[in-house]
């Protein structure tokens, strides 16, 4: 009796401990820094995470990561890292102004780079080779989204980065950025036509999978696949305007998705996800790639007000803890379904720079979710709009600008409200939102 009476006591203090503003940071640095230790010093080696041929979807997809983690801390070598991987591409994806899908992925970091301090920073050669690339893929190169983005994983590549070009461009004269926003609707809806599934609400990965089933006879929607299309649409929501005319159809299909993703066979009790959504036995292993981007929408979801926090915070609790469950002893994140097409088996020590990535997203908005104040102010950009009040010292809007003061000093911040699910505030009659 003596012995598991000890045991009730220790373990919720152990489970307890992952939930602290602190250690959320600190388990999401140590997991960076292992993906940082696979070559951060030899910008010449091929196989290093800053050489040219990481300027791809899955390095990219661990620098968006990388800078949601700068937010969270603040801390300079954070940034430094996705800068000089920045540099070393010369801020340019990879196939140049052809660029398109998998390597656009890079640019969503381009701009967010140049996005912090957008007054200061160069503008032509930090967000210009990617305003160019979205020209080049809309204008000139033109296609239809299920030729364009033929594969639902490249809806987190590409459409998040037009809209970070997007927020680099829209105050700058006659750029006419606005019809690029235009042109992700236009082609999000044509892929939607051909791969969003609207009896599951789920995606399939590309045609080839269109009505397949599993050997037990369950239709095939692959976690990954739809992994990346939620966690993309979150990211473009992140900068599509309040006002924008078909901001309702992606939020109700964030709402969809996210609906029927808590709902899968293949959510285990362990709050992981298994890579065949309908079909949990075909592969059983967790896999933690998935799970952490879904961990990440479900979390921006309930801190943007699209989603019920008493439904979803729970399941994001306990997706938290099994992926903190799967950080090994090196900081290396365990269970991760490496370059796939597809549903299938996983082993314990595969690992791949896209789950690290994700796993820093999603403790990002776990960290505003539970404990606003504690996301660093000075980090904050254009690309992260949506700010709780309670996070904004007296200081900063939304935007992450100065407020005018008034003529007895201080900021008067009237009211903070929630718009058509954007968080927005008042200021002297003023409305900040997105």
């Amino acid at each position: 009796m003596t012995v598991a009476l000890s045991i009730l006591i220790i373990v919720p203090a152990i489970q307890a401990d992952e939930f602290t503003a602190d250690s959320i940071k600190n388990i999401s640095k140590r997991c960076a820094r292992h993906r940082l230790s696979k070559g951060v010093n030899n910008l010449n080696d091929p196989n290093s995470y800053y050489g040219t041929s990481q300027i791809n979807w899955d390095i990219g997809a661990y620098m968006t990561g990388m800078m949601a983690l700068y937010r969270l801390t603040g801390e300079q070598w954070v940034l430094d890292s996705a800068t000089k991987w920045s540099n070393n591409a010369n801020w340019t994806p990879g196939g140049g102004i052809n660029a398109t899908g998998d390597a656009q992925c890079c640019e969503q970091t381009f701009c967010e780079i140049y996005l912090l301090n957008k007054n200061a920073a160069d503008l032509n050669k930090m967000a210009k080779p990617t305003f160019d690339n979205m020209k080049q893929m809309f204008d000139v190169n033109r296609s239809t989204g299920r030729q364009r983005w033929w594969w639902s994983d490249a809806l987190y590549m590409s459409p998040a980065s037009v809209a970070r070009v997007y927020e680099s461009y829209k105050d700058v004269a006659n750029s006419n950025v606005a019809r690029l926003l235009d042109s992700v609707d236009v082609y999000w809806k044509d892929c939607a036509a051909y791969l969003f599934n609207s009896q599951y609400k789920l995606w399939w990965r590309d045609g080839t999978f269109i009505n397949s089933k599993t050997s037990n006879g369950s239709p095939v929607f692959w976690s990954g696949c739809n992994a990346w299309a939620i966690a993309g649409l979150a990211r473009v929501l992140q900068n599509l305007p309040a006002t924008y005319k078909d901001r309702p159809y992606f939020v109700q299909q964030f709402k969809d998705v996210c609906d029927a993703l808590r709902k899968v066979p293949a959510l285990g009790t362990d709050g992981l996800w298994r890579t065949s959504l309908l079909d949990y036995n075909q592969y059983p292993e967790k896999e933690s790639i998935a799970s952490a981007f879904f961990g990440f929408a479900f979390a921006w979801g309930i801190n943007n007000g699209l989603l019920d926090r008493t439904t979803y915070e729970p399941l994001v609790r306990k997706t938290w803890s099994a992926l903190v469950a799967n950080i090994g002893s090196n900081g290396m994140l365990q269970w991760c379904q490496t370059v796939a097409s597809g549903p299938g088996h996983i082993g314990q020590n595969f690992s791949a720079a896209e789950g690290e990535g994700a796993f820093c997203l999603m403790a990002e908005e776990l960290t505003k979710m539970l404990y606003p104040t504690a996301v660093n102010p000075a980090a904050r950009t254009a690309s992260v709009r949506v700010v709780d009040a309670r996070t904004i010292s007296g200081r900063y809007d939304i935007r992450g600008r100065l407020i005018n003061r008034m003529s007895g000093g201080g900021v008067y911040l009237e009211k903070h409200i929630t718009k058509d699910g954007v968080q927005c505030l008042i200021v002297r009659r003023k409305l900040y939102c997105q």
